[in-house]
């Protein structure tokens, strides 16, 4: 394949989707695989997967978009007031 990253065998790059589609966030799997997020990004495009983004990923510590919308009307309804 031209433009395979070098350094991750078949094998790693299969096992690198296969735990990014199972819910671990790029920056978790460049640490395991000792590469950049950019490098984990280009091998799930390149494998056939797709990229979380923003609120899609699940982060345990991020709120999610409801809870950002909950905080953004209590926060209008305050300036409001």
């Amino acid at each position: 394949m031209a433009g395979q990253i070098v350094g991750l065998s078949n094998r790693q790059r299969r096992e690198l989707v296969e735990r990014y589609q199972a819910g671990e966030s790029s920056p978790k799997l460049a640490m395991a695989f000792n590469c950049s997020n950019d490098v984990v990004r280009r091998v799930i495009r390149e494998e056939g997967g797709e990229i979380r983004h923003g609120t899609d990923a699940q982060c345990p510590y991020c709120p999610s978009r409801d809870e950002i919308e909950a905080r953004a009307l209590a926060i209008r309804e305050r300036r409001m007031a």
